[in-house]
């Protein structure tokens, strides 16, 4: 939990049947990520003691907080990625789809 509140951010949406809301981690991240920064911790406070296995991890965090998940790729883009996107989508000719798609493509190459 400690982990979410420094890296987490909350979704909007709450889980169906849970009051419970679903907190996703940065999509750089993942389960072995995660796991790697728990065993270096663990291994600076415990000398003498191993850390528990990456599969015991694993199975731990899906039994004791399931609402805390990975964003899928590409799902943290930008306000203006996401008006790009639907601007191409609902273009009614090509010409202008591919003056859109141009713009797109000079924003994200300007945002890298």
């Amino acid at each position: 939990m400690q982990y979410t509140n420094l890296h987490g951010l909350p979704s909007p949406m709450k889980i169906r049947d849970d009051l419970e809301t679903i907190i996703y981690l940065p999509t750089y991240m993942n389960y072995t990520t995660v796991y790697k920064e728990f065993k270096m911790h663990f291994n600076l406070e415990h000398d003498s003691d191993k850390p528990i296995s990456y599969a015991t991890f694993h199975k731990l965090w899906q039994l004791l907080t399931p609402y805390i998940k990975f964003q899928p790729s590409a799902s943290d883009l930008c306000d203006t990625c996401e008006a790009f996107k639907a601007d191409i989508k609902f273009a009614n000719d090509d010409d202008e789809k591919e003056n859109l798609k141009f713009e797109y493509k000079k924003h994200q190459i300007d945002a890298e």
